[in-house]
């Protein structure tokens, strides 16, 4: 133990790394279920986000929201918006 720092130092530090796994890992798994994205896409999302998370999570939002709005509506999405009426 490190007595020139104190306890909640150490705290915080460790549950920042621990908040910054979580995110890693969840969006690194939505990157893999979205299935409008190609392998090689994939993996330069999984990088991205693993390497610079804050950064990479917002990155995926702006372009998930772009991409959403380009799609055309597909037979199930039509199906879902009448079943809503």
């Amino acid at each position: 133990m490190n007595p020139t720092l104190p306890v909640a130092y150490d705290i915080a530090w460790s549950a920042s790394i621990v908040v910054w796994v979580a995110i890693a890992v969840f969006f690194c798994v939505k990157v893999v279920r979205d299935q409008t994205l190609t392998p090689g896409s994939k993996l330069l999302w999984v990088i991205v986000i693993v390497c610079a998370p804050v950064v990479g999570v917002i990155a995926w939002f702006a372009s998930a929201d772009w991409r959403r709005r380009s799609q055309p509506l597909t037979a199930h999405s039509e199906r879902e918006s009448q079943s809503v009426r």
